[in-house]
């Protein structure tokens, strides 16, 4: 039998992972579902306990013996972590310029005869919108020759 077991988790998590029995705690619980895992009818010999992550089953010490406790019972821990979600997190960057342009601002932006204000207009007509000082530097870096 394979019995899932999480701490702070959604139950959703263990849709994929083809567990028979789900136990979720949270920090209101006191851990009291992890208790009832050796109550009479949960875990047996043989059976399999599915976590997330090892530290579902508690930290330090108490893990450790927790441990030593389902091994003597002859209870197998497997873990599974939960998929990453995939693309980037947060929103898309506003100066992503493509190597044409990357090469056209990075070569204006090291020339020290041009101003400031030149290569933040010039950089804006090449972007196609308003590009800002903070945007190129934190890109390129401070300038060569200026304070």
């Amino acid at each position: 039998m394979r019995i899932g077991y999480g701490y702070e988790r959604p139950e959703l998590l263990f849709n994929r992972l083809d567990c028979d029995r789900v136990l979720i705690d949270t920090s209101k619980t006191h851990r009291l579902e992890r208790a009832s895992l050796f109550a009479p009818g949960m875990l047996r010999a043989g059976d399999t306990l599915v976590l997330l992550a090892l530290g579902d089953l508690g930290r330090g010490f108490g893990l450790s013996k927790f441990q030593a406790m389902l091994e003597r019972h002859g209870v197998g821990i497997e873990i599974c972590p939960p998929e990453k979600a995939e693309g980037m997190r947060g929103r898309p960057r506003k100066f992503n310029p493509d190597g044409n342009q990357d090469d056209q601002i990075r070569t204006l932006w090291r020339t020290p005869a041009y101003t400031l204000a030149y290569i933040l207009k010039r950089a804006s007509e090449i972007m196609g919108h308003d590009v800002r000082r903070h945007q190129i530097s934190h890109r390129y870096g401070k300038r060569e020759g200026h304070k």
